[in-house]
């Protein structure tokens, strides 16, 4: 061979090397939203907390050195699941402690994402973690990623439940047989207790509605008032939570009466961060859940009147 020939080989070998090597420097894309896509995916970083019985979907981004055009991709959600993958690109998804566990989805369906019902993911029970594991590998050469595949961990959590409510003497509320009761206006404070078996500490957001009924006692029975608003309670951070009240006041209609204020959370009011976003990765409405049915009561009282001392006056008749 000339000496012209083999400057031409070692020419031709550095460009490809080249080009070998822009490829793989390309980058993952920063996302994936496909058709149908409820939202952006993001490359994991943390594990995931999914509420059981919702379906969820993971995706694993190509090789870009065989799929180097999916990186270019919108990823607004407008194109199809498949677009921009080499078509002899194949991946297998498993779950279990590493690649030989139970496979979820065969090499042959070449498709890039699974979606997790609860039976595939082998019907776990709150508390517990399951690992999934996908590989690809290039279908006509037969060339398999030799790496141990990539592991994401979900974590399934209970249905979010309230454990408590009730009322609490602070403030300078006295309680009497279960019930609040003060002499003169004065802020509450309601005590409430949810339980998310599963969840972590960063993912407790919780909320729910408090009803909120007022009646006046009218020297025979107690009668309702206008209505007041019910209390609203969003993004409530842990287990447990102090909910104050408004200033709670008599009853006015030209005199004060003696009032109750009787506080019940509203009918499948409890929702929590960890379902939500579950219902979102499912497609499903955001769901909320049952409560308790415990009425908490507090009387704000009017001070009673003293009235006259009587006697048998020294004047009796004899």
């Amino acid at each position: 061979m000339t000496k012209k020939n083999v400057l031409k080989l070692a020419t031709a070998a550095l460009v490809f090397l080249f080009a070998a090597n822009v490829v793989n420097a390309q980058s993952y894309p920063a996302n994936i939203n496909h058709t149908g896509d409820v939202g952006n995916y993001v490359q994991a970083v943390t594990e995931t907390y999914q509420t059981v019985g919702f379906n969820f979907t993971l995706y694993v981004a190509p090789d870009p050195v065989y799929s180097p055009d999916y990186v270019g991709l919108e990823h607004d959600g407008t194109e199809d699941r498949g677009t921009g993958i080499n078509e002899a690109s194949e991946w297998r998804w498993v779950r279990g402690t590493d690649f030989d566990g139970t496979e979820v989805k065969a090499w042959t369906e070449r498709e890039n994402w699974v979606e997790i019902t609860p039976a595939l993911a082998g019907s776990p029970a709150a508390g517990n973690a399951v690992s999934f594991w996908v590989k690809e590998r290039f279908g006509a050469s037969g060339c398999e990623d030799s790496g141990a595949g990539r592991e994401h961990i979900v974590n399934f959590v209970g249905l979010p439940q309230i454990q408590e409510f009730e009322g609490t003497a602070t403030n300078g509320w006295e309680e009497q047989n279960g019930d609040f009761i003060n002499c003169g206006p004065l802020e509450a404070v309601l005590s409430i207790e949810v339980l998310e078996l599963g969840s972590i500490a960063d993912l407790r957001e919780y909320g729910y509605e408090i009803e909120v009924v007022r009646n006046y006692w009218d020297g025979t029975g107690w009668e309702p008032t206008s209505a007041v608003g019910n209390i609203i309670v969003e993004d409530e951070t842990g287990y447990e939570h102090d909910i104050e009240t408004v200033l709670l006041e008599y009853y006015n209609d030209g005199d004060d009466h003696t009032t109750e204020y009787l506080f019940t959370l509203a009918d499948n009011s409890l929702t929590s961060r960890i379902s939500s976003v579950s219902a979102i990765r499912a497609g499903d409405a955001i769901p909320s859940y049952a409560v308790p049915g415990t009425t908490v009561r507090y009387v704000v009282a009017l001070a009673p009147t003293t009235g006259p001392i009587y006697h048998i006056p020294n004047n009796f008749e004899l």
